[in-house]
């Protein structure tokens, strides 16, 4: 008897809350204010808007500074291979033209584990900067050091895409193919950087 009374009770309240939804509801869509999420997507997702970001242009926040320092987060088939410490220099006795020029850079990889040091690597790169979009730099390099896990040479070439994030600070996303002591990476190696330049 407790029982049924129990479930009675149970029934009443979730018939209840269904009836309260539906008059919210019909109350919302007469006032224009909730969506059929039937029939309208939603207008913005999260990836419209970083999509939306990263393709548009801010010409008040261009690319400039002969230095770029940044921090970044190196992965290689979504797992975290260690974080990276990438410092550019862009002289401007190297600029080939007002938004083409070579560079150099150093690349200091830690495991991310007691400040061990994995690898130390230098080299250098093109850049560019497109007029009609001066707020982002397109790079590729090459670079070469030592691998202090694998005991050996290392090696990498890479593509980067940097976008100003404010007058003086950036977001940059990297990929690249790594070889250590002759192994070829079996996979691409992504680094995410944030930074400043001066």
């Amino acid at each position: 008897m407790k029982n049924s009374k129990f479930k009675m009770k149970k029934f009443s309240f979730l018939a209840a809350l269904c009836l309260c939804a539906s008059v919210a509801m019909i109350a919302g869509r007469a006032s224009g204010q909730v969506p059929n999420l039937l029939t309208n997507a939603p207008s913005t997702t999260f990836f419209n808007s970083v999509g939306g970001y990263l393709t548009s242009s801010n010409p008040n926040q261009p690319v400039h500074g002969q230095v770029e320092v940044g921090l970044g987060a190196a992965y290689q088939s979504g797992v975290n291979v260690g974080a990276d410490l990438d410092v550019r220099w862009k002289p401007s006795f190297t600029d080939i033209s007002t938004n083409i020029g070579v560079g150099a850079e150093s690349v200091t990889r830690n495991a991310g584990v007691a400040g061990t040091i994995v690898s130390e690597q230098i080299g250098g790169f093109l850049w560019y900067v497109p007029a009609s979009t001066p707020d982002i730099e397109l790079s590729a390099g090459a670079n070469g050091g030592y691998s202090f896990y694998e005991s050996g040479p290392a090696f990498s070439a890479y593509l980067q895409a940097l976008k100003m994030a404010t007058l003086n600070t950036y977001l940059a996303g990297r990929i690249g193919v790594e070889e250590d002591r002759g192994r070829i990476s079996t996979a691409p190696v992504v680094t995410v950087y944030t930074g400043f330049t001066f």
